[in-house]
């Protein structure tokens, strides 16, 4: 089947060349569309604190990119540019009923910001570099591990679990399932994988999509847990990092205060990000 290349002449659009049928547009389009309309009734507000908070993250790129003019070769502003579309793409779909999407989407932003900001504190540079071109493959768990052997860090591991018994880098051992961010990241690639119970239809109990209150919940209070954990890591991999950009009216210490403050009275994460934000 052949394609028309899509053309631009004179700064407009050109008329259409190949318009998708009523009928298909309508098949694919008309389970999603409803599964908006009824989020949008029912979890208005949460909706519009993520997306809230999805504009926020880029004035956390851009005072990132403003610190530094080589902004193309920080570890930690590449990546948090790259999660500008990771919380986009997983609102969206979390609004339309594509639920598992949504998780998966969140589970890019921790292991890429996990990575960037191990290399950031190392200054390896030239790993980066090479992440970056696909000749060297990095992951989540080993980042981890390498960012509790950066001194400041491993303080603050220490620092955090004689406060409030928990932290974010120790690894699983026995009965204790890790620190924060592994157990994060450990949840989410369950969504990632589709393992059985976190299936679309699992999360459905359908066909879909289809609206889902209790998940929809569930993957508000995980955007914010990984939304507060990626502020955190960027505060860490920059500490002089404060004022931000496109007149955003929060410090860094503001906005992580602010998305932890919309968690869930009953979440676990909350006691240890309150507690991480008053050491950054």
């Amino acid at each position: 089947m052949s394609r028309q290349g899509f053309a631009i002449s004179n700064g407009r659009e050109e008329p259409p060349t190949d318009q998708i049928s009523r009928e298909a547009w309508v098949s694919i389009t008309a389970l999603p569309d409803d599964v908006s309309l009824r989020t949008s009734e029912h979890f208005g507000s949460l909706v519009e604190e993520a997306w809230s908070l999805w504009r926020e993250w880029i004035s956390v790129v851009s005072a990132l990119q403003g610190m530094d003019p080589a902004s193309s070769e920080s570890p930690i502003a590449h990546s948090a540019m790259d999660a500008i579309d990771f919380f986009q793409a997983s609102v969206y779909n979390a609004l339309v009923g594509f639920y598992r999407l949504a998780f998966t989407s969140l589970r890019s932003v921790i292991e890429n910001i996990t990575i960037s900001m191990t290399l950031e504190l190392s200054g390896e540079l030239q790993v980066f570099s090479e992440w970056q071109a696909g000749r060297r493959e990095l992951h989540f768990g080993g980042a981890a591990d390498q960012a509790t052997a950066h001194p400041s860090l491993r303080a603050l591991e220490h620092q955090l679990r004689a406060k409030v018994g928990d932290n974010l880098f120790r690894q699983k051992a026995g009965n204790d399932a890790g620190g924060l961010a592994r157990r994060l990241f450990r949840r989410i690639s369950g969504f990632a994988h589709a393992a059985p119970g976190l299936t679309d239809a699992d999360l459905w109990r359908s066909n879909g999509p289809v609206f889902a209150p209790a998940t929809f919940e569930a993957w508000a209070e995980m955007f914010l847990c990984v939304y507060a954990l990626g502020l955190a890591e960027i505060q860490l991999a920059r500490p002089r990092l404060r004022e931000l950009g496109h007149g955003s009216l929060f410090t860094s210490e503001e906005l992580l205060l602010h998305a932890v403050g919309l968690l869930p009275e009953s979440a676990d994460s909350r006691s240890l990000f309150m507690t991480l934000a008053a050491f950054l």
